[in-house]
């Protein structure tokens, strides 16, 4: 992987840090903006050695902001775990040319993974406030939604701003 591939990444990590952590928590969650920004990070370098990179350095960052219970196992778990995934994921929709339509699924995907691999990790390392299914489906599903619809638009975004960096005669 070039550096330039890990600066961008970092710098997109650093600033979905930033977002995570001024972020405030409703019910004891908080939307993790971390997440969004590490799945745009792997969106636009989809390798390997970046999925890992990426999801743990999300993990570790996450980590330290978070104000659930048992959240500092279960963030490390769920980032590189989704990061995995992402990986899959983006390996499978390779061909499919709407990038938008594709930035949408992995963004909605990418969320359920990672809310549901979350709970699922805390569960079992110091128990949850309320019922699985009751924090699925008020806390992840609204989640993911949400990233499905902001991850296309950051995207976008983020791949007009390099293309103009890069090449600033277009």
């Amino acid at each position: 992987m070039k550096i330039r591939e890990y600066i961008i990444s970092a710098l997109l990590i650093a600033i979905g840090f930033v977002l995570h952590a001024i972020t405030p928590a409703f019910f004891g969650m908080k939307f993790d903006l971390l997440l969004a920004f590490m799945i745009l990070a792997i969106m636009m370098n989809p390798s390997f050695k970046n999925c890992i990179t990426t999801g743990l350095l999300g993990g570790i960052l996450t980590a330290g902001t978070t104000t659930f219970p048992g959240g500092q196992v279960a963030n490390l778990v769920d980032k590189v775990i989704t990061a995995l995934v992402l990986f899959l994921l983006l390996q499978a929709l390779q061909k499919m040319a709407n990038s938008a339509i594709k930035a949408t699924l992995v963004g909605f995907i990418g969320t359920l993974v990672s809310g549901s691999t979350f709970l699922l990790t805390a569960l079992f390392v110091a128990g949850l406030p309320a019922p699985f299914p009751t924090l699925f489906l008020t806390v992840v599903l609204p989640t993911a939604v949400l990233t499905g619809l902001v991850v296309p638009i950051l995207y976008k975004t983020s791949s007009f701003a390099l293309r103009t960096v890069v090449d600033p005669g277009r």
